[in-house]
């Protein structure tokens, strides 16, 4: 059993080079007592300067099923109808596609990073604004184990720059 181990553990894992293109941005379900959701307050600049990334080509939106006809959703739909880049998936379930088509999975404090990170072995990327992250201390301890974090709009840009700057390999070992 151990020699098994062993072997197993030499083995070279195959890598897939991740192209970067192809964004999903997951913001968690809106509440007054929810600390964490940030989509109300910075979604529209998230998506904003995603689409000035010149090498993302596809921005797939997200809204929690129950957020679909707030405010702030109808008026981000109604502001990036005309751009091309910018796609809200309003499905009840996510489509399946959604677990493995995506490069990059955005998201405020959605668990569906999780399932995308255990589906596909990329980190997901939390975007959580520095005034908020103080407040929630554990839970940002235990996603910097898992995740990206960023805490501004520029961090992301350079977070997503670097990352597909570097040939950035997925070393495919959560299959």
């Amino acid at each position: 059993y151990t020699k098994s181990l062993k072997r197993e553990s030499k083995r070279k894992i195959p890598q897939k080079i991740i192209n970067f293109s192809n964004v999903f941005y997951v913001p968690s379900v809106f509440s007054s007592d929810h600390i964490g959701h940030t989509f109300h307050s910075h979604g529209k600049e998230i998506i904003s300067c995603l689409i000035n990334i010149k090498k993302i080509e596809r921005i797939t939106v997200r809204p929690h099923p129950t957020d679909f006809q707030r405010k702030h959703t109808l008026e981000y739909k109604k502001f990036f109808s005309r751009e091309d880049k910018v796609s809200f998936d309003e499905s009840m379930t996510p489509k399946s596609e959604n677990y493995f088509k995506p490069d990059i999975l955005i998201t405020d404090m959605s668990g569906f990073a999780f399932t995308y990170l255990i589906r596909t072995g990329i980190k997901p990327i939390y975007f959580i604004p520095e005034k908020i992250s103080y407040k929630l201390e554990k839970f940002v301890s235990f996603i910097k184990r898992y995740a990206h974090l960023v805490k501004s709009q520029e961090e992301l840009i350079e977070l997503i720059n670097s990352l597909s700057s570097q040939n950035y390999f997925l070393e495919n070992n959560l299959r």
